[in-house]
C-alpha cells in the first residue's frame, strides 16, 4: 500500500470533469475560501482535495504532475491537467486495493473532520480517567479554548458521569464494528486513556505498514464515515455538532457573521453597512456559503426575471459564459450569473 500512495492519491482525486492548472490544485489543498478558488474546486470535482493533508510546495506540484504524466495517468494542455483512460483505469485498481476510499470528502466538514478527531481522542481520554477516579493527567488538548469548550460540552449532556463513560463506550463500539478490517484497531491504537499513550502517527504508520501522509488521510475518511452514521449515536453526533458550530459551519469567522445577518433577514446593502464591509464583500460570502455548505438561501437575492432569464439561457447553453450571458440580459452581475452557474453544475436546473 505505501509504495506510490501518494501519486495514487493524487491520480484518484482526478476524474473526467478536472481540467485544473497546478496552482489551483495548490490552493484548494490549502484549503483557500475564495469563491474562485471553491469553484474550481466544485466545478472539477475535487471537494475531497480541500483543506487536505496532501500539503505539497508549488515545486512539489509540479514535480507530481510531471511523474503522473510520464506515467500517462494525466495528460497536459495548456498549463491544465486532464485524467486519462489509463489514469482512470489506475484509480479503480487504487480503489479496489484502498477500500476506504468508498467515501468521498466534503469541504463543508474538512475543517470538522480534523478538529472532530482530537475532540474525540480528548473525551475518550476524559472518560476513561474519570472511570478510574484520576484527575491528574496530562490533557491530550492542551489549547484553553478547547479544552473549555470540551468540558462545557461534557456538562451539558445531561448524563451523569459514570453513565457519560459507559454510553460513549457503547456508541464507539457500535462504530467501530461496522468498519472493515484493521480499522478499529488502527483508530482503538491512536486512542489515549488511563495508564495508555495511544501511538503517535509515525508509530501507526510503522505498525500497518503506511506512510504518514496514508495515515491521514485514512483517519479523515474514518471520521467523515463516523458523521455518516450519526444518526445511530446520541453523543457522538452530539459532539459533532459542537465541534461543527465551533468551526463556523465550514465558513470562515467572517463569512459566518455575514450569513447570520443574512438569514436573520437583513440585505446585502444592510449587511455591508453593519459590518463595515463593501457589499462585494458581503457577495463573495454568500458565495463561499453556496460552494462550502451548501447554502440555499440565496434566491432571494437575484431578481426574478433575471434569475428565471438566466435559468432558461443554461438550459439552453449548458456553458455559457458570462460575456455571453450579457448580451441578453441587461446589467447582468456576475454574482448573479456564477449563483445559478453553480446550480447548473450541481444538475439543479
Amino acid at each position: 500500500m505505501t509504495q506510490r500512495f501518494e501519486l495514487n492519491y493524487i491520480n484518484y482525486l482526478f476524474s473526467q470533469e478536472t481540467a485544473v492548472s497546478i496552482r489551483q490544485l495548490e490552493l484548494i489543498a490549502e484549503g483557500k475560501r475564495t469563491p474562485s478558488t471553491l469553484f474550481t474546486a466544485e466545478k472539477n470535482q475535487l471537494q475531497s482535495l480541500f483543506l487536505s493533508p496532501l500539503s505539497l510546495s508549488t515545486a512539489q506540484w509540479t514535480d507530481r504532475m510531471y511523474k503522473l504524466s510520464a506515467l500517462g495517468w494525466l495528460s497536459e494542455k495548456e498549463g491544465r491537467y486532464q485524467a486519462t483512460t489509463k489514469g482512470q483505469q489506475a484509480k479503480q485498481a487504487f480503489i479496489s486495493e484502498y477500500t476506504m476510499l468508498d467515501c468521498r470528502l466534503d469541504m463543508s466538514s474538512a475543517l470538522t473532520r480534523k478538529e472532530f478527531w482530537h475532540s474525540f481522542i480528548f473525551v475518550s481520554q476524559i472518560l476513561s480517567e474519570f472511570s478510574y477516579g484520576n484527575k491528574e493527567y496530562m490533557p491530550y488538548i492542551s489549547n484553553r479554548i478547547s479544552q473549555n469548550r470540551i468540558k462545557k460540552w461534557l456538562a451539558e449532556q445531561g448524563f451523569p458521569q459514570r453513565s457519560l463513560s459507559v454510553k460513549w463506550s457503547e456508541e464507539i463500539k457500535v462504530f467501530l464494528e461496522t468498519l472493515p478490517d484493521v480499522y478499529p484497531s488502527f483508530m482503538v491504537d491512536q486512542m489515549i486513556g488511563h495508564n495508555y499513550e495511544g501511538m503517535t502517527k509515525r508509530q501507526t504508520a510503522q505498525k500497518y505498514d503506511m506512510t504518514p501522509l496514508e495515515v491521514l488521510i485514512t483517519t479523515e475518511i474514518l471520521m467523515a464515515r463516523l458523521y455518516q452514521s450519526l444518526d445511530e449515536s446520541v453523543l457522538l453526533k452530539s459532539l459533532w455538532e459542537s465541534v461543527h458550530k465551533s468551526c463556523h459551519y465550514g465558513l470562515s469567522a467572517s463569512a459566518y457573521r455575514s450569513l447570520t445577518l443574512l438569514m436573520n433577514g437583513s440585505t446585502i446593502h444592510k449587511t455591508a453597512a453593519l459590518r463595515k464591509v463593501k457589499e462585494n464583500t458581503i457577495k463573495e460570502h454568500v458565495l463561499e456559503a453556496v460552494l462550502m455548505s451548501r447554502y440555499e438561501g440565496y434566491e432571494s437575492l437575484i431578481p426574478g426575471r433575471v434569475r428565471d432569464r438566466l435559468k432558461e439561457l443554461f438550459k439552453n447553453n449548458p456553458s455559457l459564459t458570462y460575456a455571453q450571458a450579457q448580451q441578453e440580459i441587461q446589467q447582468l452581475e456576475f454574482f448573479w450569473y456564477r449563483l445559478i452557474e453553480i446550480e447548473r453544475i450541481r444538475g439543479f436546473l
